[in-house]
């Protein structure tokens, strides 16, 4: 028997017995089941928890719709913008971490428009 005809993966043994902890066993078959972060919750995700997510962080960073424009920034030192700096870094990458431990992959960049206005707001802290 030749292994490739079967369409076997494994490795055949001296007897012809078939090892098979190496064999592929193909892609998964449908969405996943919610727990595991399936397409049904990726949409979700983005619908609703993605931008209560960005409401927490803009509560957390005492921001609203007026700071987050950064003209408030002129009036502050370098240390107080550096500060400012880590915490919205810190509340990004609790986005992602949260994202990552749904879904087990990192988020796209689209996966990250709903935080798009504290990235523009990172971005001006830099």
């Amino acid at each position: 028997m030749n292994v490739s005809d079967k369409g076997y993966a494994g490795n055949i043994s001296m007897e012809g017995k078939i090892d098979n902890k190496f064999q592929d066993v193909g892609p998964s078959q449908g969405p996943r089941s919610s727990s595991a972060g399936g397409i049904e919750d990726l949409g979700n995700w983005l619908k609703h928890e993605s931008s209560q997510k960005y409401e927490e962080s803009l509560q957390k960073l005492a921001l609203d719709a007026s700071k987050i424009q950064g003209k408030h920034l002129v009036s502050y030192s370098l240390d107080e913008l550096n500060n400012e700096k880590k915490r919205v870094k810190n509340e990004l990458k609790v986005y992602d971490q949260e994202f990552i431990n749904k879904f087990k992959r990192a988020p796209s960049r689209s996966e990250k428009e709903p935080m798009r206005n504290l990235y523009m707001y990172y971005k001006r802290l830099k």
